[in-house]
């Protein structure tokens, strides 16, 4: 598992929603037309701009302020002028300035999310934790802990032993979060330390950090880390709010992909094919066909490795009727008819091959195998 990958996935969004820091609340009044026009060179001014999305504006105030006596304030706000505008070269240089001038913990906290809206992990937890060094030590802090080490891959961080008379995965233990039972030491648990996405994303949850974002978080953690049943409860208690995330459609995508990964790893295949589905809907009608007919390939490869040949046939017949031209689906299809005792249907799914293939790298066992079913049926058509 590509813990680094899904690190990049699951952050992106940030990118996308750095704002929510900056909009503190809903304006409460209009500027009149007189201050739209002519707006007076001042912070509360460029603030209550910043307020109404009149972002333009407010940069123009602001870079006139920046010109004049450096103020920490000015830094700040137009280090959220281009978060907004996602420049994050200027983003950083305009939030660096301001900690230089007035350090506060959320300018450091602003700035570690600039970094994490970059994929740069490493620099992103260095400024989580000048926040936590200055105070911040709320369920906030810990869930963008956890976006730094996800994105750094410590999915599981130092892992360490515990010793409990009983556990489960995903349970806290002080400063330790379980992972699983160590296989022949009963009592004995393989444990993640702090400096792991698994225990700040759980410590999160404990402190009320318990939005979506975090819930969503905290299932790709476990799916990463391979604790696929504790992915899929996450996953299925989440369903219902996925809708509500800020997402884009492709981060959306990504979000019910990893959820029917989950479902397929625990073995819950029901569950893979729906929430595959889900994930590839509104792709176009090619292109959801060739995701099912890749979901029931899989499927159909799953029931193959458990010995139940009918159940692989018919998930390898559902994929073929998304894809039907598709010349592995149908060989493979032939060759699982061949192993069920149906030659016919092999002869049928094979004929068609070497139609569509007819230099097929298996041609001259295809046609041994045709000439074996003629001569015992009399015909394979």
């Amino acid at each position: 598992m590509n813990a680094g990958r899904w690190g990049s996935q699951v952050t992106s969004r940030l990118g996308q929603g750095l704002g929510r820091w900056m909009l503190l609340c809903a304006p409460l009044f209009t500027l009149s037309p007189v201050l739209a026009d002519a707006p007076p060179a001042d912070v509360a001014t460029a603030r209550r701009m910043l307020k109404q999305g009149q972002v333009a504006q407010a940069q123009a105030v602001l870079e006139e302020l920046a010109a004049g006596e450096p103020d920490a304030e000015v830094h700040r706000l137009l280090g959220d002028v281009y978060c907004r505008q996602r420049q994050w070269d200027e983003a950083r240089e305009e939030l660096r300035a301001a900690i230089r001038m007035d350090e506060i913990a959320d300018d450091h906290l602003r700035l570690g999310e600039v970094y994490i809206a970059e994929h740069k992990y490493a620099l992103a937890l260095a400024q989580f934790r000048n926040a936590r060094r200055m105070g911040v030590l709320d369920g906030d802090l810990h869930y963008r802990l956890a976006l730094a080490y996800f994105g750094l891959g410590r999915i599981y961080g130092d892992v360490q032993r515990v010793s409990l008379p009983s556990g489960s995965p995903g349970q806290r233990v002080g400063d330790t979060v379980l992972i699983e039972e160590i296989p022949g030491e009963p009592g004995m648990y393989w444990a993640a330390a702090t400096d792991s996405a698994a225990f700040q994303v759980t410590r999160a949850r404990s402190l009320g950090a318990d939005g979506p974002e975090v819930r969503l978080l905290e299932a790709r953690t476990w799916l990463a880390g391979r604790q696929y049943a504790l992915a899929g409860r996450c996953f299925d208690a989440l369903v219902e709010d996925l809708p509500n995330l800020e997402l884009t459609d492709e981060e959306r995508r990504q979000a019910w992909t990893d959820a029917a990964e989950a479902s397929y790893h625990a073995d819950d295949l029901v569950g893979f094919i729906a929430r595959w589905r889900e994930a590839h809907r509104t792709q176009d009608r090619d292109a959801l066909a060739a995701a099912m007919a890749e979901a029931h390939r899989r499927v159909a490869e799953r029931y193959a490795d458990r010995g139940d040949l009918p159940q692989c046939i018919a998930h390898l017949e559902q994929a073929l009727a998304e894809a039907p031209r598709d010349v592995p689906l149908r060989y493979q299809l032939g060759n699982r008819y061949w192993e069920a005792g149906e030659p016919l249907k092999a002869a049928r799914a094979w004929r068609i091959v070497l139609q569509l293939d007819p230099e097929h790298p298996d041609r001259a066992r295809i046609l041994d195998r045709l000439q074996v079913i003629t001569a015992e049926y009399g015909s394979s058509e």
